[in-house]
């Protein structure tokens, strides 16, 4: 397992996280994502590195329109 901490554009609505947490659940790797709740721009996600890479998901995050950093 490994995990990354994402900054996402801190404009993004409820709503639109949700969206793209359940989009993520599904993701191939995936095995945990959730926003924070103190800090709702920041996205912790758990994956198996064997499956898949934090560049994919940024990649795929991107994909959907979403600018997100990696911050660790």
């Amino acid at each position: 397992m490994a995990d990354i901490v994402l900054n996402v554009h801190p404009d993004l609505s409820r709503e639109e996280r949700v969206r793209l947490e359940q989009d993520l659940r599904d993701y191939a790797g995936v095995i945990s994502i959730h926003f924070s709740e103190e800090h709702p721009h920041l996205l912790k996600a758990v994956y198996d590195p064997d499956v898949t890479s934090s560049a994919d998901l940024l990649v795929h995050i991107g994909e959907r329109g979403v600018e997100a950093m990696k911050i660790g």
